[in-house]
């Protein structure tokens, strides 16, 4: 049995050969695939940080694949963060120029303000370094045009590109040529001068394996049809000269659209959608289209509406174009209806019995007003059921 004196001499020993330890580095060791990850955990100035180390972490830092530029955040007066974002390109096209042909660049993402040359460098570099997520948002003198550089990557499977002012789409027809293994893509500030109706390029030939689409402020854009096979989700956001909407993607799930269509024109706005698999829609900040087709929408789970209606121009037909439009969603199974077309439906009652009656599978409503009164009045008229959630 081992005495309290012979425990103390051993713990006394143990601390000694510890103090004496060399250090051993035990992290520059590990392959380099978990030293890649443990960098995605850092923000990217912590990882160029770890190259002054040694020649081991200085090619670390050149084959980590993952650059996220979005995560510095520049400190100091105005002028210094504007030097800053002026000059953070010419520091990311230095950064790709320094990697060899085999160290692929999986991710960058990145904010700055560039020239156009300066921009369309950067995209080939990022290019020819089989880049396969791009994450873009760049300030420019004046609108540009799309690189078409892009076009033609066989390894993007994700693009997103947000420009201010904007940049503008070459013609679908050169568009549809490429694309052809994009899962994602995101578009905001797009100028559609020339080409206002989009009919051809959302289809599978031009995009046969997008998943999600994202299109937000595109200027000028009157006619969309969206015709993606495997398109999972769909969001429009800004597009306010919008007149026309086709959607016949059988595998789409969710369904955002807000501060759409023309509130000038609305006569002449229609909607059309064929989606079984539909499962969520938010439908918020866009006037009554003055046609809806809605078929075969039989999986709805949840929906939430939010009209762009005024008291004074409420009229028979656009409360027939309402009925229209919530028949169309009548088998969801809970329903979000936003505040602003709560209350004009508050003060008419022929409103509310033509929204009431078609929600045969209603399982939860919420009503959002600060109208109290008039919610405790219409409640009082509104027929119950007690498997409804309100």
């Amino acid at each position: 049995m081992e005495t309290r004196s012979a425990k103390r001499r051993k713990l006394r020993s143990h601390d000694h050969s510890w103090g004496n330890n060399t250090g051993e580095d035990r992290i520059t060791d590990l392959p380099d695939a978990i030293l890649h990850h443990i960098f995605r955990l850092l923000p990217i100035k912590s990882i160029v940080q770890t190259s002054i180390l040694s020649k081991r972490w200085r090619t670390l830092w050149y084959t980590f694949p993952d650059l996220d530029f979005t995560t510095i955040i520049p400190s100091g007066t105005a002028l210094t963060k504007f030097v800053y974002w002026n000059n953070l390109g010419n520091v990311i096209t230095q950064v790709l120029s320094l990697r060899d042909k085999l160290s692929d660049v999986r991710i960058l993402r990145f904010y700055a303000c560039m020239s156009f040359s300066g921009l369309h460098a950067l995209i080939r570099s990022a290019i020819r370094l089989h880049v396969q997520e791009l994450d873009i948002r760049v300030a420019t003198n004046d609108t540009f045009n799309f690189p078409r550089s892009i076009i033609t990557s066989d390894c993007l499977r994700v693009l997103k590109v947000k420009s201010y002012p904007g940049f503008r789409l070459p013609p679908s027809r050169i568009m549809t040529a490429g694309f052809q293994k994009l899962r994602t893509l995101s578009l905001s500030f797009v100028y559609l001068d020339n080409q206002s109706s989009l009919l051809d390029l959302f289809t599978d030939c031009a995009f046969p394996q997008l998943t999600k689409l994202h299109l937000d402020s595109c200027l000028n854009l009157k006619h969309l049809r969206v015709g993606c096979h495997l398109l999972e989700e769909l969001v429009l956001e800004n597009c306010s000269s919008l007149q026309g909407l086709e959607i016949a993607a059988h595998k789409l799930e969710t369904l955002k659209v807000s501060s759409c269509f023309d509130a000038f024109n609305i006569n002449n706005t229609w909607l059309q959608i064929d989606s079984q698999r539909l499962n969520t829609i938010v439908w918020v900040n866009n006037p009554i289209t003055s046609k809806s087709y809605i078929q075969n929408i039989v999986c709805l789970h949840e929906v939430t509406i939010g009209f762009l209606l005024n008291q004074e121009n409420l009229d028979v037909d656009k409360l027939q174009n309402v009925s229209t439009f919530l028949s169309g969603l009548s088998h969801t199974e809970s329903l979000t209806l936003e505040s602003r077309f709560v209350e004009i439906m508050l003060k008419n009652k022929p409103l509310a019995t033509i929204f009431f009656h078609p929600f045969m599978k209603l399982k939860s409503l919420e009503l959002r007003t600060r109208d109290v009164l008039g919610f405790g009045k219409f409640t009082q008229d509104m027929p119950y059921d007690p498997h409804t959630n309100y």
